[in-house]
């Protein structure tokens, strides 16, 4: 397949959709993300397989990031290490286009932008659309059963009461036996700020709390930990600031997660450029604040804990740095 000639004979939004096949996305999310049919979701792959001469949906997702990266502008410095490929976001839908050409023309010369909406969150239009400039790709998960990428587990308490399995294509964190809490965080140089996402599901009848933390601490305590919280009883999650030993403080509204027991796959993404955090759920922003005091540097960590059992299964992550 070649990466510039197939390139051209992608429509706009063939390549729109090929980028999110690269992300993991099926035809059902897929359609939800760009306001489409399932069905025209479908015969968008199809068209695509066909063009690239490809046989999967995984030869579209390596085509994609071999076409970001042959397609990106030179920035005159070496790129990021990464653990993988890049993977390229997806442009915005024509309509939004014509409804925000204010927006639209903002957008220009953006390294990447991502225009994602999640109609159940019940969201304002203007909040239902998610506007993330990015740097370079700085980390994605290998996620092949080799635990590659991860620090070393730690444990709290009973090392037996939970888990960490890293599988093809996921890592689990469990929660075995009640009061079980375990953790990682994740083997790449802390950033100044940066952009995350992390795709998960919930085992259904999981009764914990998941940590997607943004400080991978520094042993002296100096600074508590922001963290999006998200208990999988209450089908929500919530940012906090966690000082240890001390207190937790909630920060900007509960957000419903729907269908979370239902074993659905959800998006997380996180934007830290301290003092401002944004937190995003499918694309949609739907939590804005500022918020100090804030360490200098820091990075993507993982934690699971409660007293109850269960388990959190993520299949993707990565991390944009932030000029």
């Amino acid at each position: 397949m070649g990466d510039r000639s197939a390139s051209v004979l992608l429509t706009p939004r063939e390549r729109e959709v090929a980028s999110l096949v690269g992300l993991g996305l099926t035809n059902r999310q897929i359609a939800a993300r760009l306001g489409i049919s399932e069905r025209t979701a479908g015969t968008h792959v199809q068209n695509i397989l066909n063009k690239l001469g490809a046989n999967n949906r995984a030869q579209i997702a390596t085509w994609s990031a071999k076409s970001s990266q042959s397609l990106a502008p030179s920035t005159g410095s070496p790129p990021a290490q990464t653990t993988g490929p890049a993977v390229a976001p997806p442009s915005p839908p024509k309509g939004d286009r014509t409804r925000r050409p204010i927006l639209t023309m903002m957008a220009v010369g953006l390294a990447g932008l991502l225009i994602w909406s999640d109609k159940d969150v019940g969201m304002s239009p203007a909040d239902t659309e998610a506007y993330v400039r990015h740097g370079g790709l700085a980390y994605q998960a290998q996620l092949d059963g080799s635990g590659f990428g991860f620090s070393i587990r730690y444990t709290l308490g009973d090392s037996d009461a939970s888990a960490i399995r890293f599988g093809q294509g996921a890592v689990e964190y469990s929660v075995l036996k009640p009061g079980g809490n375990t953790g990682n965080s994740l083997a790449m140089p802390p950033l100044a700020a940066y952009f995350a996402e992390v795709e998960l599901s919930v085992r259904p009848g999981s009764a914990v709390i998941f940590w997607f933390d943004f400080f991978t601490g520094d042993g002296s305590n100096q600074f508590g930990q922001h963290l999006v919280y998200i208990d999988t009883q209450a089908q929500a999650m919530q940012l906090a600031y966690f000082v240890y030993g001390d207190h937790t403080e909630y920060l900007g509204p509960q957000v419903a997660i729907q269908r979370l027991q239902e074993g659905r796959r959800f998006i997380v993404s996180a934007l830290v450029k301290p003092p401002q955090y944004q937190i995003y759920l499918d694309g949609a922003r739907v939590i804005n604040v500022r918020h100090e005091p804030n360490p200098p540097r820091q990075g993507p960590s993982f934690a699971i804990f409660g007293n109850g059992k269960g388990t959190v299964r993520v299949t993707a992550i990565r991390v944009y740095s932030l000029p």
